[in-house]
């Protein structure tokens, strides 16, 4: 949105959700203002302001409702036109408006404890829409819930439809490898949809070609996956397809934040590919995690996502542990780095890292074998005690501090692990430096210590 008028044009069409009840369906507002003005997430979620969705959902509901319903059908008629994307009859923008907004909008109505039932309704209740020919053909605007529509066509031009939020996943997924839109664009008479793994890695060793458009428009749609599984979580599972997660997995190791050698990200505003991988890894994250709901009629239920973690080639080892290993070392590195500490990152990724980690120590024990085998777990020790130490203080930060002990305790099972650590030990150079360290007490036992006895009170009693 680049005129300050036409910002000023869209916030007063924010407005009028909230203050005129009832806007119809048909109403050139939706198009025009809603979903044509906006030329950037930041347009979005600055000019959309929480209190103006707050005010919507408490006064004018039925808008927020017929809001959503737009956006939906507009996304899944993109999704099928022939020429999508392009930028006369089918442009991307309107597709990324449309999942902007719905960013925005979902967070909070999950938030209003009284719309549960509304929500179960509204997202997962049985539906009729238009027929895609109907549709097309009718320029509808969107499709009705529960038979409700506006104007009513003829009762043989609907059909019965899965549920919104079904189908809105499914159509997300699949933009995730669309054709012009996240991959390069395929041959006339070539699917649009191709699940190809974007990064090569397990399972793959080719990468897609991608540009920094493509990257920034899969945060985008990932966002929007990781804003509906914040309440998913809460509601019955819906299906959604495997390779989604197969491909975020690899993407995320495959992620280098250290290719020059010294840590430099902090540098870059803003690095697209570190917003990508972190979206992918807190996707699978949340796959992974998912506690299925048991069915007492069908009995316990499996979460299928973790069969992605049942790997056994021992170079898929090697390429999972070496893509940790360049996030989780970055942070103790730029603590002996010339580089001033008021320009280095954080170390964003560590706390999605060490779970991803621990989670595969867990459920792999080929994996769990691997690491303790070799040398490599001398390094995974260090790096869980040095985050350990690094955020024992911090009490935004314990959930880190637990999972390291969480950590050193799964590897604890095994029997080599023990025998491993007690072998000669000839590079104390690389060890981080111990807090207030006297005297020459084994680094093991005094790091491990450390975190139970200096941390806050609020910490310890957690």
């Amino acid at each position: 949105m680049g005129a300050s008028n036409s910002k000023l044009v869209f916030k007063k069409g924010i407005f009028r959700l909230s203050e005129e009840r009832h806007i119809p369906a048909d109403d050139p507002y939706w198009t025009s203002v809603i979903l044509g003005a906006p030329e950037s997430p930041e347009d979005v979620f600055s000019l959309f302001s929480a209190t103006d969705i707050r005010r919507t959902r408490d006064k004018a509901l039925e808008n927020l409702e017929t809001l959503i319903l737009a956006v939906t059908s507009r996304l899944f008629i993109l999704r099928h036109h022939p020429s999508f994307p392009d930028p006369e009859f089918a442009p991307d923008r309107d597709a990324l408006n449309c999942i902007r907004v719905l960013t925005r909008l979902l967070p909070y109505l999950y938030e209003a404890e009284a719309l549960q039932q509304w929500e179960e309704r509204f997202f997962w209740g049985t539906r009729r829409k238009r027929t895609r020919k109907s549709a097309l053909a009718n320029e509808v605007l969107f499709d009705g819930v529960d038979g409700i529509t506006s104007p009513r066509p003829k009762l043989d031009e609907f059909e019965e439809a899965r549920p919104l939020a079904e189908e809105l996943v499914e159509t997300l997924v699949d933009l995730m490898f669309f054709s012009g839109l996240t991959l390069p664009r395929q041959p006339h008479g070539k699917p649009k949809v191709t699940y190809a793994i974007w990064q090569s890695g397990v399972g793959c060793n080719t990468s897609v070609a991608t540009t920094k458009e493509f990257e920034s428009n899969r945060a985008e749609i990932l966002r929007l996956l990781l804003t509906m599984a914040g309440k998913s979580m809460y509601m019955a599972p819906g299906c959604c397809r495997k390779r989604a997660s197969g491909s975020s997995r690899t993407c995320s190791l495959k992620y280098n934040p250290a290719s020059w050698k010294v840590p430099y990200n902090a540098l870059i505003l803003k690095d697209a590919k570190q917003v990508l991988v972190t979206y992918t890894l807190q996707l699978i994250l949340v796959l992974l995690l998912y506690p299925i709901p048991e069915d007492q009629e069908s009995g316990p239920k499996r979460n299928y996502y973790r069969h992605f973690l049942g790997l056994h080639r021992a170079q898929d080892f090697q390429f999972i542990v070496d893509g940790m290993m360049r996030v989780l070392q970055q942070p103790m590195q730029e603590k002996t780095s010339y580089i001033p500490a008021g320009t280095q990152s954080t170390g964003t990724l560590v706390p999605e890292m060490i779970m991803l980690f621990w989670e595969i120590t867990q459920c792999n024990k080929r994996f769990r074998s691997f690491i303790i085998d070799t040398d490599r777990v001398y390094d995974f020790v260090i790096l869980a005690v040095f985050h350990a130490l690094e955020f024992k203080s911090d009490a935004s930060k314990q959930g880190v501090v637990r999972m390291c002990a969480f950590l050193l305790q799964t590897l604890s099972v095994e029997k080599n692990f023990g025998v491993n650590l007690n072998k000669h030990f000839d590079t104390q150079e690389t060890l981080p430096p111990l807090y207030a360290s006297l005297g020459s007490a084994d680094p093991m036992p005094t790091s491990s210590f450390t975190p139970s006895t200096t941390s806050s009170p609020e910490a310890r009693a957690s």
